[in-house]
């Protein structure tokens, strides 16, 4: 961006945003240059820009133009709906969306942006097929096909705003126009109060547009999301990517009681991952991007991965689902899922499960799952200092160490006690250490029963015990002796 002369003093820029029709503020511009370089996100296209000075003086409003974009073929748009996700659900435009992609397919192969994975299957290509067609063809996306070049190849049927959503980049609600759309009119004098070159509001995400709603409106965009979801593995991935980010816009609006989400979510990710189309790697990058977060989220519904529950199996199968695309997940696509994701639901539970750590400790949690001793390593690092009642930690440790012969855990209770539980069949012993010695207990358990079957709050009575400064039971003097509490391993 240019300007005729030097700014003598600073600034704003600012853009005009036709939906909620009020200047809203970009960014800064510091004084001493005429030159300035502007995000394309901040920025976009047929959009009206204005400068405002520290001293309240503004600059004439001109609308952002894209030579490459003039050069391009007008195509014309084909969607009903083109709306932006916003827009989607203040407007009540899931059905017709709905309608809409049936013709993504089609199109992209006609305007070549995508092209027949298998040539045998040529015929269906050229009779065309809807996004429910069981015997709709593979596709992949065209060699050299650019960034711009697919937002315009989508545009027609998605509209430039929900195509940008659907890969996670950086618009800014309620802009984007493009083809024919209304780009609304200009009001420069109606605006004083809200131009202050301080001013940082922005516009409502998806999710905080949600929150808005009434409850029939929330249950009709519920029930969108929901038929979108069921069917996406049949769509083409950009459209299996809306399906999980409005899930999680949806998530973060709570659209859905507790017991109803997670499976929400699973078939949203398993959809993404669906055998068939072949993403172009701005699909990929995005839907990896996606899938990372949701299995964060998930995660949070997992009381502990030691326990092995519905709910834990259901986040693992779920990993497994989306293990080939993790491996692509972009740091700025999650960072920016994150920033929505707490702007709308700023809830500690929600918020911390949609940052890049979270994500990144699903991700490791998908591509390389931890098994014996390490699990019960893990277990361990994550709650230490162990809670005062640490035995029935130190069982499930035990459990995931997976073993008959010798296995012990161990680590430091809150109270600063030492606490190890052993395990060698027959005998299970669980000792602590203070300051006056030695003390604990020890099982004969069964034939063929193990550390990993007792529940703490059931177990039986104690074969032997022994208190602070008496010496062990001769029956677990080898077992214990075995274990050097002064070592800074926890497994062994």
């Amino acid at each position: 961006m240019a300007s005729s002369a030097p700014l003598e003093l600073g600034g704003v820029l600012q853009r005009y945003d036709v939906v909620d029709d009020r200047w809203r503020r970009v960014g800064p511009l510091p004084a001493g240059s005429d030159h300035y370089s502007v995000e394309s996100a901040s920025a976009p296209v047929s959009q009206a820009l204005r400068i405002l000075r520290q001293d309240h003086v503004l600059s004439n409003s001109v609308f952002v133009s894209d030579p490459e974009r003039l050069r391009r073929a007008h195509q014309k748009a084909i969607g009903k709906a083109r709306a932006t996700p916003e827009e989607l659900a203040r407007l009540g435009l899931g059905d017709q969306l709905l309608a809409d992609l049936e013709e993504l397919r089609r199109h992209l192969l006609a305007v070549g942006a995508t092209v027949v994975s298998n040539a045998d299957t040529g015929q269906k290509a050229e009779n065309g097929s809807g996004g429910e067609d069981a015997d709709a063809p593979p596709i992949r996306p065209a060699p050299g096909l650019s960034l711009e070049d697919y937002l315009a190849a989508c545009d027609p049927v998605l509209g430039h705003r929900m195509a940008e959503f659907s890969l996670l980049l950086p618009a800014l609600a309620g802009v984007g126009a493009a083809l024919d759309d209304a780009a609304g009119t200009l009001d420069t004098d109606r605006d004083v109060d809200d131009s202050e070159p301080d001013e940082t509001e922005e516009a409502p995400t998806l999710g905080e547009e949600l929150r808005r709603q009434g409850t029939s409106e929330r249950a009709r965009f519920r029930r969108f999301v929901e038929r979108l979801v069921a069917r996406a593995a049949d769509y083409p991935v950009i459209v299996r990517n809306l399906a999980v980010r409005c899930v999680l816009h949806g998530l973060a609006a709570d659209l859905w009681p507790d017991d109803r989400w997670p499976d929400v979510l699973v078939e949203a990710l398993k959809a993404l991952a669906a055998s068939g189309d072949e993403p172009n790697e701005h699909e990929r990058d995005a839907a990896a991007s996606l899938a990372a977060v949701g299995l964060a989220v998930l995660r949070t519904d997992v009381a502990s991965l030691s326990r092995r529950d519905e709910r834990t199996l259901r986040y693992e199968s779920s990993g497994v689902a989306v293990a080939q695309l993790l491996p692509h997940a972009a740091e700025d696509k999650i960072e920016l899922l994150d920033a929505e994701i707490l702007r709308a639901n700023p809830s500690r539970q929600l918020a911390d499960a949609a940052t890049a750590v979270a994500a990144a400790r699903s991700i490791d949690d998908a591509l390389r799952r931890p098994r014996g001793p390490e699990r019960a390593a893990r277990l361990l690092e994550l709650l230490d200092p162990l809670p005062e009642v640490a035995e029935p930690l130190l069982l499930r440790a035990l459990a995931l160490a997976e073993g008959t012969e010798l296995v012990y855990v161990r680590g430091t209770t809150v109270g600063g006690k030492r606490v190890v539980a052993a395990w060698s069949t027959p005998w299970l012993a669980i000792e602590r250490t203070g300051p006056a010695g030695a003390w604990g207990r020890a099982w004969k358990l069964a034939a063929g029963q193990a550390p990993g079957m007792l529940d703490w709050e059931q177990m039986p009575k104690a074969t032997r015990y022994w208190s602070a400064g008496k010496p062990r039971p001769e029956e677990v003097v080898e077992l214990l002796s075995s274990v050097d509490l002064a070592s800074t391993e926890r497994v062994g």
